[in-house]
């Protein structure tokens, strides 16, 4: 990993320790070790090949994904291509939770490594999401760099599931309707 894309990217080595601010401080009730009451996640430790990143670090991270910095032509050509179907269509996705909008709904929108998002413009943007127990976030961005988003927040709870409310408005705020 320090090799192939921290290097590359300037970036710092994983955090081992606490992470210092800009970074979400999410607070969970009853986790091992809290007797029930709200303790800050990055003080419970994790794995230990874990990383925090603070949201330039994912900005970093795509924009070196999709300006050639990390990966070659043909893994790039991968990394944008969803899987299709002999009459060159998107195959149907079998799980409602994803791939849900615009005019391609219920077909694939992952390819080896992203999901595709499409805009009311026609346009698409490309990026992941990510959760662990406190926390929720995003990068995405079209393939030419021109619309970037990225957020990270702390959530109150260990059941929240799918895209903050305050992601999604922040979305809409960045890319319209």
């Amino acid at each position: 990993m320090t090799k192939r894309i921290l290097k590359p990217l300037v970036a710092r080595p994983p955090r081992r320790t606490r992470p210092q601010h800009p970074v979400p401080r999410p607070y969970l009730p009853g986790l091992p070790r809290s007797n029930g009451e709200l303790v800050d996640v990055n003080e419970q430790g994790g794995l230990p090949a874990s990383m925090t990143s603070t949201t330039g670090d994912l900005d970093r991270f795509i924009t070196g994904l999709f300006d050639g910095s990390l990966l070659r032509p043909a893994q790039a050509t991968e990394l944008f291509t969803v899987p299709r179907g002999t009459d060159n269509k998107p195959l149907p996705y079998a799980n409602d939770s994803n791939c849900n909008t615009g005019p391609t709904k219920g077909t694939a929108c992952y390819s080896v490594g992203l999901m595709s998002v499409p805009l009311p413009d026609g346009s698409i943007l490309w990026g992941k999401t990510g959760s662990d127990p406190g926390y929720r976030s995003g990068v995405f961005a079209s393939r030419d760099l021109n619309r970037r988003a990225v957020y990270a927040l702390g959530t109150s709870s260990t059941d929240d599931q799918g895209a903050p409310a305050i992601g999604l408005r922040l979305a809409l705020a960045a890319f319209g309707k």
